[in-house]
């Protein structure tokens, strides 16, 4: 069994710290809110891409960088009118919650369409004593 909190320490927590450092940096610079959405976009959402496609990520971690996005974009937490399309006059701001929800659910189509490989094996090998107990508590 692995550490839960060592594994949040490493994988999330350092990387916020250093989106904290990056948005300090960018902070300063005057951007217009469509060069903040473009660092956004370009340099402070791709250092979480990776480690949340493939790890489990917690809300709390989501809420925190959604928190810090927002306070860098517009002094707060109003994302009513940047999340939608630019049709609708928003600036198509990436939403979290539903990038990090995408994301996972791209590896189960990577599974399911081709079964084979090694790492595709034993990923499902993993995943067969709970889809039995599973199958086990439907049946009853």
């Amino acid at each position: 069994m692995y550490d839960q909190k060592f594994l949040k320490e490493k994988n999330f927590i350092e990387r916020l710290d250093s989106i904290k450092k990056l948005i300090n940096i960018w902070s300063h610079m005057g951007l217009s809110i469509y060069g903040k959405v473009t660092i956004i976009r370009s340099f402070l959402i791709p250092k979480f891409v990776y480690v949340c496609s493939v790890l489990p990520t917690p809300k709390e971690i989501v809420n925190k960088q959604n928190k810090f996005l927002f306070k860098f974009l517009c002094k707060g937490t109003d994302k009513v009118s940047v999340i939608n399309d630019h049709e609708k006059g928003s600036l198509k701001m990436i939403d979290l919650e539903s990038m990090v929800k995408s994301l996972r659910l791209a590896w189960l189509k990577r599974v399911l369409k081709d079964p084979t490989g090694t790492w595709k094996t034993y990923s499902l090998y993993l995943l067969e004593p709970r889809s039995r107990s599973s199958l086990s508590k439907l049946q009853l």
